[in-house]
């Protein structure tokens, strides 16, 4: 193997290494003004068990504002509350807050000074690695538009492709895959529908 990627391999099980043995806090119990507003890697752990692991700009933000307390503070919102409402059954956005204060805990790595595109690589690889529960690997091939969490996803199909995708939020059309709307932008095609399954 060529030294420089062993070198980089070497580094990136070390950011690993730190995140999975990192401290936990739980959700409830957090002093959040601890938790720096810096880039980084987090693991969320639900009763013991790792079932998250994601990247942020800004930890406080991310972990406090957005995977706790369900405010939207950058488009998108929280992937995390969506899929733990479908796996836990959870309906509303009280319910989902107060599961994660009681069972959830986190740790994080600060990544201070790290680039967007390095920090998403270590995510990537992290999740590779480790496989948390709660990671949903086709979700980062869709458009999200959502508005809120559904607690039962529905299932939406581009027109395009016809590629199956299922959605936890509440969208407004056009509903499409991320690689089609690439494909028509590129095209100099405007917006297109996809359809609800009848």
């Amino acid at each position: 193997m060529d030294s420089s990627y062993d070198s980089k391999l070497k580094e990136m099980e070390a950011v690993l290494q730190c995140l999975v043995t990192a401290p936990r806090q739980k959700f409830s119990q957090a002093v959040w003004h601890d938790v720096r507003a810096v880039p980084g890697l987090y693991l969320i752990e639900d009763k013991g068990a790792i079932v998250y692991i994601g990247s942020a700009q800004n930890l406080n933000t991310r972990l406090w504002q957005e995977h706790y307390l369900g405010r939207r503070v950058r488009p998108g919102g929280s992937q995390l509350r969506g899929v733990l409402a479908k796996s836990r059954k959870l309906g509303t956005s009280q319910e989902i807050t107060d599961y994660i204060g009681q069972f959830c805990s986190f740790a994080v790595v600060e990544l201070d000074p790290i680039n967007k595109r390095d920090l998403r690589f270590l995510e990537d690889y992290c999740n590779a690695v480790v496989r948390p529960e709660l990671i949903e690997y086709d979700s980062k091939n869709i458009e999200w538009v959502g508005e809120r969490i559904l607690p039962n996803p529905i299932q939406y199909k581009c027109t395009c492709c016809g590629r199956p995708f299922p959605s936890g939020r509440q969208r407004q059309p056009p509903y499409h895959c991320k690689t089609c709307a690439e494909e028509h932008r590129a095209q100099g095609k405007g917006p297109f529908q996809v359809k609800k399954p009848s």
